[in-house]
Formats: C-alpha cells, sequence, structure tokens
C-alpha cells in the first residue's frame, strides 16, 4: 500500500512539472533510432554516415525529448508550448519546415535570442533528411502516423509527403542548410562558459593558479576532533577521492565521462584486453610493472573525438607523473578509502564511486553525482572566502570539472604560444583550440612582437 501511494505522488509529481510519458510508439522510434546509429553495422539495406557512441546516443535522446516535450506541453502553461496531443508524436513531424519555423520561434521568444543550440537543433534536421543517409528519409513508413496540426500541418501536406517522401525530406533538408547559414549570423553566446574561472585564466599562469586549490585540500585535510571517528574517516575518504578527481584531470586533460568511468586494474593483476574496454567504451587506470608507472589507457571508441584527426582511431595513452606523492594518494584510496566509500555496496568497478551511506542506491558516479561532486569541491576550497579566509582563488565561481580543459588549453598558449601543444594537453583540434582560447591571447602577442622590436634599440 504504501509504495503505491508512493508511486501516485511520484506521478504526480512529474505531471505538475510538466513531465509527460512518451507513447509506444515514439518510444519505439527513438529506440529504433539508437539501434540504428549505434549498432557496429547498420542494418542490410540501409545507409548510415557515422556511428553514434554510448554517450552521443545519450545525448541525442535528450535533445530529441526536449524538442518534443516543446511540442507536446500545453500552449496555457509556463512552457508555452505548441499542446499536439502525446499520442500524435512522432519522429515523421521533423520533416516539415513548419514544425522547425514555430520551435526557432518558441525558443526566441523563451531566450529572447538564438543560441547555439538553435544551431545543433537544425543540424540534426539535416542529419535525419541527409540522403541517403538519415534515418527518417530511410523510414517512408513513418508518414502513416502523420495527423493533421492546426496552422502548420494540414492534410494536403501530409497527403503530399506520403506520395513522395523522399521530396519532403529534400525540403526539410534545404530549409535546414539555408536556416544553418541565417543563425550563424545572429546566433548569440547563451553565457560565457570563462566567466566562473576568468580570474585563472587571466593569470600569467593559469595552472599554476588553479592548482592552488589541490594545495587547499592538503592543507586541510580533515582534523575535526568534534565528529566520530566514523563520520570522520568517512569526510578523510571524500577527500582523497575528491583530491584525485582533481589530479587527475589536471594531470590527463579529460573529459569528465571518461574520469567518472575509469576502471582500474590493481599491481598484480592483468588489466583488460582492449576488445573489452571498447565493448564497455570505457577506460583503464593500470600498473605498469616495467615504468614502475600507473598508466591511463582509454580506446579511441571511448574517446568523444575519438575518430578525428588528433586520435584517428588510436587509444589514449598517458602515464601518471609521480608529483606530490601522487602514487602514494592512489595507494592509500584504494588500499582505504575506496572501500570505506563503498560502504560495503556492490562494487562498479570504477576508480571513483560515490560515498555510500545506504546500500540501495548506485555506487557508481553519473554525470549529475560527478558534476554535484566537483562544484562542491570548488565551493569549500577553490573560492577564497573573505570572512573566514579560506578558499584558494579570489574571484572564483562555481564551476564544473569541464573548466580544467580551458585551464589547460589556455596555460599552454599563455606560456609557449603554440596552438599544437595547446591541441595536445585537450586532445583537441588546433582549429578548435583557435576558436575558444585565442580571446585571452593578444596582449601576450603583442607583448611578445614588443619584445622582439624592442630589442633593435637596446642593441
Amino acid at each position: 500500500m504504501g509504495d503505491r501511494l508512493k508511486n501516485r505522488a511520484l506521478r504526480k509529481k512529474f505531471l505538475k512539472n510538466g513531465t509527460v510519458r512518451a507513447s509506444a510508439r515514439l518510444t519505439n522510434e527513438i529506440a529504433r533510432l539508437v539501434a540504428f546509429h549505434t549498432a557496429p553495422l547498420p542494418p542490410k539495406g540501409f545507409r548510415r554516415r557515422r556511428r553514434w557512441s554510448r554517450s552521443t546516443a545519450c545525448m541525442q535522446v535528450g535533445r530529441y525529448g526536449g524538442i518534443l516535450g516543446a511540442l507536446s506541453a500545453s500552449p496555457t502553461r509556463h512552457v508555452r508550448g505548441l499542446g499536439i496531443p502525446v499520442e500524435d508524436l512522432t519522429m515523421a513531424l521533423f520533416v516539415f519546415p513548419n514544425i522547425w519555423e514555430w520551435y526557432l520561434n518558441w525558443s526566441l521568444k523563451r531566450r529572447g535570442f538564438y543560441s547555439s543550440s538553435d544551431k545543433w537543433v537544425i543540424y540534426d534536421v539535416k542529419h535525419l533528411t541527409r540522403k541517403p543517409t538519415g534515418w527518417i528519409r530511410q523510414h517512408p513508413k513513418l508518414a502513416r502516423r502523420l495527423t493533421p496540426i492546426d496552422g502548420l500541418v494540414s492534410q494536403k501536406d501530409i497527403d503530399r509527403a506520403r506520395a513522395n517522401w523522399g521530396i519532403a525530406c529534400d525540403q526539410a533538408y534545404d530549409y535546414a542548410a539555408s536556416r544553418l547559414l541565417e543563425l550563424r549570423d545572429v546566433s548569440r553566446m547563451h553565457r560565457d562558459p570563462f566567466l566562473p574561472i576568468l580570474t585563472v585564466l587571466t593569470n600569467e599562469s593559469p595552472l599554476r593558479e588553479y592548482k592552488k586549490i589541490g594545495d587547499e585540500i592538503i592543507r586541510r585535510l580533515p582534523d575535526d576532533r568534534r565528529l566520530d571517528d566514523k563520520r570522520r574517516l568517512l569526510e578523510e575518504s571524500t577527500v582523497a577521492r575528491n583530491y584525485l578527481m582533481f589530479r587527475f584531470a589536471l594531470h590527463l586533460g579529460l573529459r569528465q565521462r571518461n574520469l567518472r568511468e575509469l576502471l582500474f586494474s590493481p599491481p598484480g593483476t592483468k588489466p583488460r584486453d582492449t576488445s573489452v574496454l571498447e565493448e564497455q567504451e570505457r577506460g583503464e587506470l593500470r600498473w605498469n610493472s616495467t615504468k614502475k608507472a600507473w598508466q591511463v589507457f582509454i580506446p579511441a571508441i571511448g574517446i568523444k573525438n575519438g575518430t578525428s584527426e588528433f586520435f584517428r582511431g588510436r587509444p589514449f595513452e598517458a602515464d601518471l607523473p609521480n608529483f606530490e606523492g601522487l602514487y602514494k594518494w592512489i595507494a592509500s584510496y584504494l588500499s582505504e578509502h575506496r572501500a570505506r566509500l563503498l560502504n560495503g555496496c556492490a562494487d562498479p568497478e570504477t576508480f571513483f564511486v560515490r560515498s555510500m551511506r545506504e546500500t540501495g542506491c548506485d555506487p557508481a558516479l553519473n554525470v549529475t553525482s560527478y558534476y554535484s561532486a566537483w562544484k562542491m569541491m570548488i565551493q569549500k576550497y577553490g573560492i577564497y572566502n573573505p570572512y573566514t579566509k579560506r578558499g584558494a582563488i579570489k574571484g572564483l565561481l562555481p564551476h564544473g570539472p569541464h573548466a580544467v580543459r580551458d585551464v589547460l588549453a589556455t596555460h599552454l598558449l599563455k606560456t609557449t604560444g603554440s596552438y599544437e601543444l595547446a591541441s595536445f594537453a585537450i586532445q583537441d583540434s588546433m582549429a578548435s583550440v583557435m576558436k575558444h582560447y585565442t580571446r585571452f591571447m593578444p596582449h601576450e602577442k603583442i607583448a611578445r612582437a614588443a619584445e622582439e622590436l624592442n630589442k633593435v634599440w637596446r642593441h
């Protein structure tokens, strides 16, 4: 009875927040789309431009969910949606430019301007209707599920689409291509991603400045004797995990997904085969007995841009340097702190785990819990508090783990002037580095040019 009441309360909460369950038909469409893009090979008779990784599939499903949610949301609620009945939602609606015109106007009214997310949404239209690899284009039977929408899709539009699905997809593709060009000129940045760490990036040595957070963690290791032994030990283990999260991020420059899903093989055990890691799309921390060093190995399929020019399908391999007792921290974490954090729960086999105060949860860190742990660490140790005189950096704001990549790239640009080295540090292309980080370089480049010119006057 209690479970029934609890489920009923949860349903009421979801309905109150505007969350609705997709129809079985729409769920099946999305499942088929994901299976098509994540399978090692597309089904016989179908063509595919590229394969999705597991993380890309999750991101795309979330994006489609947001679009379809806007279409189904009530026009009288705060979302001001289109109000399409849930049972009428289908991916086939994506072939009608009028649907996308409504969505872009809806997004503009909510935000006040067009952002990069709008460009990605329209790019998805191109991707789904592209000739000959688009998933929607290759499934003309989807047109059977279409129903008219007042003011946007008439029965005549549906009949034309059913009569010639290829022409309908061509029109959607041409619309998306045209709108993308126009959005590039008018879209704005939703928020400055560098703002929370601007005080670090404008420093002469961004990495040295950001490293102060790790030094602050060490300086403030838990020693509160007012806590009982169990709570104090749990806090020590949490701090040890957070410190290693910080150190790994600074040394490796990996995205947070690769860090939170990182598996490990203790010394004396055989590392996992590459085929096993490729199947799981994860990396592994392993001990190299020859080099006497900890190494991180991630197959290309486990990296977001593993097929880019940087990796070209080759794995990520890096040795962790044993600076400032890093290996001692790893040893104590594996021998003592990690088991304490698990608290008897089933081992997810990942290196980083959650602090388990109850046994009914998943001890593996997900995108939310990892981000939350990082943000709490920054708030406690990174942000300077003028009242308590604690915190490493004045002017720092709460931020997530992705900011480390910005720190590493900017530091190398400032200290070496090399876009190539900066791209190596974050495993990205030089073009991407030049696009995102040149805003921090003008005065450095001017100063270097002036230094060379001033040599004439010195001699």
